[in-house]
């Protein structure tokens, strides 16, 4: 066997463990984790009972989790995050609840009535793409029990973020730099790079904003020495690191205050 011979490190293991699962009837896939490979498989709680997913090889959650290159997620439309997974599972744990919502949201769609889309939530709490479609309305947020409340904040992460810089990465196949944009606001870890000296990265926020505090994680040792926050033309952040400077590997950067208030 190949993997005996000569080896292999994370990603060997998740996708030879994924292979493994799958001969023996488990749903199973590699996922991203932040500098690392994991896999997701369905295990079985007890015979006829409830599956669950569970994380092997892991390093982190569902949260720290995302779509790997080649692994299609039902919802990767919306976000590449793996936290959608068990999610999806809760939506098809009842079938006939889960197609009435999504015929409900088609409805909607034709029809722009709001009741349908309501409806759509309510005969599926868990269909996400109700939700997002929800969010994208000016509809109010209609009231669920508190059991089935979904937090929705990191669904859209990084969709207004427009990245700009000198290596035209637009239009590079090669480069990483746009795909990975979401990573920069997901929460989740995962690192942004890019392969531009220069680099300006444009996030669109709501009209009134109120920012206390911004967090920048740096990947490994790799960081920014200079570098301006603005909001419109005001520059609220600008920052010049001193020499000599000692920072840990992975390290965060914060700026606390009333940064901006509009």
């Amino acid at each position: 066997m190949l993997l005996k011979e000569l080896g292999g490190v994370c990603g060997a293991v998740s996708k030879f463990a994924s292979s493994v699962c799958q001969a023996h009837g488990y749903p199973a896939f590699p996922v991203g984790q932040p500098g690392h490979c994991a896999h997701f498989w369905l295990k079985p709680e007890a015979k006829g009972g409830n599956r669950k997913w569970q994380i092997g090889n892991n390093c982190g959650s569902y949260k720290d989790s995302r779509r790997h290159g080649g692994i299609y997620f039902i919802w990767d439309d919306l976000t590449k995050m793996g936290w959608t997974v068990p999610i999806y599972e809760k939506a098809i744990n009842n079938c006939d609840d889960f197609i009435a919502s999504e015929i409900l949201r088609l409805e909607y769609l034709k029809t722009q009535n709001s009741e349908n889309l309501l409806d759509s939530i309510q005969s599926c709490v868990w269909n996400l793409r109700s939700w997002v479609t929800l969010v994208d309305s000016n509809i109010p947020l209609p009231s669920i029990d508190s059991d089935q409340v979904i937090n929705l904040s990191s669904l859209m992460s990084g969709a207004n973020c427009k990245i700009n810089c000198d290596a035209n990465c637009e239009d590079n196949l090669k480069s990483d730099c746009c795909v990975r944009k979401g990573n920069l606001f997901d929460n989740s870890g995962s690192e942004w790079w890019c392969p531009a000296d220069s680099v300006v990265m444009t996030l669109d926020m709501p009209d009134q904003a109120e920012i206390c505090e911004i967090k920048i994680q740096w990947w490994g040792k790799s960081r920014s020495k200079i570098f301006e926050i603005k909001i419109d033309d005001d520059v609220i952040v600008e920052y010049s690191e001193p020499e000599n400077h000692h920072f840990d590997y992975n390290s965060w950067q914060i700026f606390q205050g009333n940064i901006y208030d509009s």
